[in-house]
């Protein structure tokens, strides 16, 4: 069985691949099935790498030791149950998903393993008498976390890079069709670099490895025959890009990644000034790597001051329940 993992910062063209896959009869694809059982593999590793004072940082933002083994990290059967519990709860489109999941911990000791709980994960997304060549879901900020999920047998990574700016830019100041009203939602700027500037990184680190792609989001929304061919020559198997004919079969409504021009690509006039700099500051050696252009071309010269740079909490995102982008300290942050 081969399992296939869809990833990449928000804003970045996860759903709309998601859903090119989804149209294709030969993939079982989940839409976040994982976002919560991450932050508790997130919150249980960094005690092993002794980062408890970064507790409240987002899933993404840990760096993982290459030493880390996915058998030495140790989980507790009881909380899995209980994020299995909160999931159950919401009776959403993965509510099938997550009770044979249940079924299967319920049966295991008390102690399980990073490795046997993804074993169970991955395996559970098989269904009976279906017949698919890959199983996977997607997922968004995983960050470090790849370098772990990399060694797990069977599994093929997807992730897409997009420049940081456009990411921040359509995430706080684009009213979208079909989304929620971003008015006053806004998405830490730092934190938000944090995140685009660690999984640059983690991509880097495994670009070359197999069963790993890395795809640029402007080649997914404007070189769509291009990165069909990627995909084709990563999983052996064609996919449409074709806009029209993913929203046929889906039935989906299309969100900004269809778009042209796309959402975020304008940052340029809107964006505020101290927030570009911020960005470019945090992710500007990265970004350089990806061959997207910077303003501020010598870090040194950039005129903010993170330390001082501050921004307005009641602007922060709230879109999202849980707690992953509001419970931050400004001093944990220019500590990282």
């Amino acid at each position: 069985m081969k399992y296939l993992l869809i990833t990449g910062s928000y804003r970045s063209g996860t759903t709309f691949l998601l859903k090119a896959f989804q149209a294709n009869n030969r993939f079982c694809m989940l839409f976040q099935p994982y976002f919560v059982f991450f932050k508790y593999f997130d919150s249980n590793i960094r005690v092993l790498l002794k980062k408890k004072k970064f507790k409240n940082f987002p899933l993404g933002l840990t760096k993982i030791n290459k030493k880390l083994k996915l058998d030495k990290i140790i989980l507790q059967k009881s909380k899995i149950l209980k994020v299995l519990g909160y999931l159950i709860k919401k009776k959403d489109i993965n509510y099938n998903y997550y009770k044979v999941i249940q079924k299967k911990i319920l049966i295991k000791s008390e102690k399980v393993n990073y490795q046997d709980l993804m074993d169970i994960m991955f395996s559970s997304l098989t269904k009976n008498n279906c017949n698919k060549k890959f199983y996977g879901f997607k997922e968004c900020y995983i960050g470090d976390q790849l370098k772990l999920l990399h060694k797990i047998k069977n599994l093929y990574i997807i992730n897409i890079i997009r420049d940081p700016r456009e990411i921040f830019f359509s995430r706080n100041y684009s009213e979208v069709k079909n989304h929620f009203n971003f008015k006053n939602k806004k998405h830490p700027v730092i934190m938000n670099s944090l995140l685009c500037n660690q999984n640059m990184t983690t991509d880097l680190n495994l670009k070359k490895k197999p069963r790993y792609l890395s795809i640029n989001f402007n080649d997914l929304i404007y070189n769509r025959r291009s990165v069909e061919n990627k995909i084709y020559r990563f999983l052996n198997t064609k996919i449409s890009l074709n806009v029209n004919k993913i929203k046929k079969i889906t039935k989906w409504n299309i969100n900004s990644s269809g778009a042209k021009p796309n959402y975020g690509s304008n940052w340029l006039e809107n964006i505020n000034k101290d927030e570009l700099s911020v960005i470019e500051k945090i992710c500007g050696n990265n970004m350089s790597k990806y061959g997207f252009k910077l303003i501020y071309k010598n870090k040194k010269k950039i005129s903010i001051d993170l330390k001082k740079f501050r921004e307005n909490k009641d602007k922060i995102l709230k879109w999202t329940r849980l707690p992953i982008f509001i419970k931050y300290s400004k001093t944990e942050v220019l500590k990282f």
